[in-house]
């Protein structure tokens, strides 16, 4: 199996046909859950469907049970980013997070690279470009020592978007002339992405000509809709406006919503140039309602931004054994702050998310470690406990949240598998606040001091469309008490 684990880092075809190969029931448990790890990851790089989500999820506690931290990290890594493909933003930074803490302390560097550009991603995609600068340059830090010129290329490509979009001029200037010393290093992909951004940095400074012929040599390689629009600026600027409706139509021939609204944008501008007022209404309406649809993922990068807020690990400066009293006291005066405003204002029903579960504990074990890390005694055993112990706090939320995701999707389904125990309903719930939190604090923000079944019925009934008689069934209780639900939940409100 170790064979194969070396053949899937970068010949991951020929590892699949020997993965297909094997009879798993002649290996023992270890080579099981390393062959399921090996599949995820080969699939994944072949762009293929990946093993379900609870399989690789056995993997990770098995190698966390042995131990194994290696195939742990890696395989925190694969669930990581083969559920944020499927739209679980929220859950896949958090395994990615895990995934880097472990690999930092592996020093494993191809590992760390990995995790690392596709927290930069992510971070890029949520609009974090702060924290994607970040990441953006422990990738480039990263490739640099691994030697790789494509990787290096690519950071570079990176870190010229970010600083960019962020008008860090100078910065975008220096990538600039670093791209275009490096980008016959690239793949292809990479490089044709390269040279049209090197093509629209030549568009904002009016030099078309040059723009053109980077835009040329990208074609040459792949064609793309940004291309299209490309060349259709180019020849808004220089005013031929026939050509540049026809580049902007062709590219709407796309599947990217991002290139459909840009074209869509600059061909209502043609027509009110045209004064042609009512097609350029009609091609501004068609972007807005693609600005519209893309509403579902815009709420999943919020909540990636609240994942990455809680979840970083940000190394500060040592500190004194004073100042360290002084920021418990004044934690526990905020604290104490923070009661007072919830005693008098509670309506606010601020939702403590499953992430938070663990907070408390968390915080004052890194409040442990930064006092451990001041003083001259250093205890690195006790340190090395207390990481453990948060990353362990980490996984419980993971583990917890997995299981609140099978339990809404039993529900959603109508479908009841067994007896559904207080346990089950509170993991159902916790995992609702989290995902759907802006649906949830609607739901329950005019109630004061309701139960945990009250809840419960609000978000079955007003938020998964139960009926009253389907919300009876699942819970084996009488209609009576659907009308002492109901009775309860309306003294509850009049309270508030």
């Amino acid at each position: 199996m170790s064979q194969i684990e070396k053949l899937a880092e970068n010949a991951p075809d020929s590892a699949l046909i020997i993965l297909n190969s094997l009879d798993t029931a002649t290996i023992d448990e270890g080579e099981r859950q390393l062959y399921t790890l090996l599949l995820t990851e080969v699939r994944f790089k072949l762009y293929l469907p990946t093993p379900p989500d609870t399989i690789i999820a056995q993997a990770i506690n098995y190698f966390h049970k042995k131990s194994d931290y290696y195939h742990e990290a890696t395989a925190l890594y694969y669930r990581g980013v083969t559920i944020y493909e499927k739209g679980y933003i929220q859950e896949a930074t958090l395994y990615l997070k895990q995934a880097e803490q472990l690999a930092e302390q592996l020093d494993c560097e191809l590992l760390r690279n990995k995790i690392y550009d596709s927290l930069e991603m992510i971070n890029e995609n949520a609009g974090l470009f702060e924290e994607a600068i970040k990441y953006g340059q422990k990738f480039q830090k990263s490739s640099a020592i691994l030697g790789d010129k494509e990787l290096i290329v690519r950071g570079y490509n990176n870190m010229y978007y970010l600083f960019r979009v962020t008008k860090q001029e100078d910065s975008t200037e220096s990538y600039t002339k670093k791209l275009i010393s490096f980008v016959d290093n690239a793949e292809d992909t990479c490089k044709a992405i390269i040279m049209s951004n090197l093509a629209t940095m030549c568009i904002e400074k009016k030099e078309f000509e040059e723009a053109r012929n980077w835009i040329k040599k990208a074609e040459i390689i792949k064609v793309t809709p940004n291309q299209k629009i490309l060349f259709g600026k180019i020849c808004t600027e220089s005013g031929d406006t026939t050509a540049a409706y026809n580049y902007y139509k062709s590219a709407l021939d796309t599947d990217d919503p991002r290139f459909q609204i840009q074209a869509y944008r600059a061909l209502s501008a043609l027509c009110t140039e045209k004064e042609d007022y009512k097609q350029a209404l009609f091609f501004q309406n068609q972007a807005d309602s693609i600005k519209y649809d893309r509403a579902e993922k815009r709420q999943k990068k919020e909540l990636a931004e609240i994942q990455l807020k809680y979840d970083a690990t940000v190394i500060e400066k040592e500190l004194s054994k004073r100042i360290n009293i002084i920021l418990a006291v004044l934690l526990l005066l905020v604290s104490a702050l923070a009661i007072l405003i919830y005693t008098y204002r509670k309506k606010e029903k601020a939702y403590v998310s499953l992430i938070d579960r663990n907070h408390h504990e968390i915080t004052a074990y890194k409040e442990h470690i930064k006092y451990l890390e001041s003083s001259n005694k250093s205890d690195f055993t006790e340190i090395a406990l207390l990481n453990k112990q948060i990353q362990q706090l980490h996984e419980a939320n993971s583990v917890y949240l997995g299981n609140g995701k099978k339990i809404y999707e039993m529900f959603a389904s109508k479908q009841k598998e067994g007896q559904i125990t207080s346990e089950d309903e509170q993991c159902f719930v916790d995992y609702y606040a989290f995902t759907y939190y802006k649906h949830y604090h609607q739901l329950v923000k005019d109630y004061d001091g309701i139960t945990l079944r009250l809840i419960t019925y609000l978000i079955l009934t007003s938020g998964m469309g139960y009926t009253d008689k389907e919300f009876a069934d699942l819970f084996c209780v009488a209609m009576t008490t659907i009308r002492s639900y109901r009775h309860r939940i309306k003294i509850a409100k009049r309270k508030s």
